[in-house]
């Protein structure tokens, strides 16, 4: 098994926040909290507390319907986010 090293990210929560929305913007379709992570290299506590100010704030809807076993191996047992 090949392992890898990853350099996150280390920004405020801001800038995360913003981070997150142009991801959705770019792909305009429904992210995993892994995609998230992989994509922009950011810690898994700070995508998942964002993500939940962005749905607080009415910028994302979390789908709490969608289960994504690739979550489960990636060690990311939650819900997924879907952009509004």
């Amino acid at each position: 098994m090949k392992m890898e090293i990853i350099l996150l990210q280390d920004i405020s929560d801001s800038e995360t926040k913003e981070q997150i929305l142009s991801l959705y913007k770019k792909h305009n379709k429904t992210l995993y909290y892994s995609d998230i992570c992989n994509e922009l290299c950011l810690d898994i506590k700070q995508v998942v507390r964002v993500c939940d100010e962005l749905e607080e704030e009415g910028k994302l809807e979390l789908d709490s319907t969608i289960s994504d076993e690739k979550e489960k191996e990636d060690g990311f047992d939650r819900n997924n986010t879907t952009h509004v």
